[in-house]
């Protein structure tokens, strides 16, 4: 499946390409959304989006295919992965829901997507240790 890296520039860029990922930058002084608005903008059209954060060292790629399965196989439109009931990253969308990410402004992320669709999201319970985030402090959001 394809990847595509969103990042500033001279951080990851020059290593996603040398893995044959696509990479899109990403402008300084955005928030979050803009990420977001970029991944799903280069993604190919009617396909899920799913988003992981490259700062979660412990969390195995097994476990990524294990979460992308049980999505698939829930029939859900929306995906997340918790650990002791606290949500986390990565995440992943139907197409349907593609505009709605694309509307997304300033910190926001996706997170708001999930808001009040409890119903609708597929959660895939992990260790808590995978969910640890060495950029900045873990919220439970």
């Amino acid at each position: 499946c394809p990847v595509t890296v969103v990042t500033r520039q001279g951080l990851l860029d020059r290593q996603a390409k040398e893995w044959g990922f696509s990479c899109v930058l990403a402008p300084e002084g955005e928030g979050q959304a803009v990420s977001v608005r970029l991944g799903t903008a280069s993604a190919c059209k009617g396909e899920n989006l799913c988003f992981f954060v490259c700062d979660q060292p412990h969390f195995p790629g097994c476990a990524l295919r294990q979460f992308i399965e049980g999505f698939e196989k829930s029939g859900l439109p929306l995906g997340r992965v918790r650990a002791e009931g606290k949500m986390g990253s990565p995440t992943v969308f139907s197409p349907s829901l593609a505009e709605e990410l694309m509307a997304l402004t300033g910190d926001e992320g996706g997170r708001s997507v999930f808001k009040g669709r409890e119903g609708e999201t597929y959660y895939h319970e992990v260790p808590f240790q995978w969910l640890q985030d060495y950029d900045r402090p873990w919220q439970n959001t």
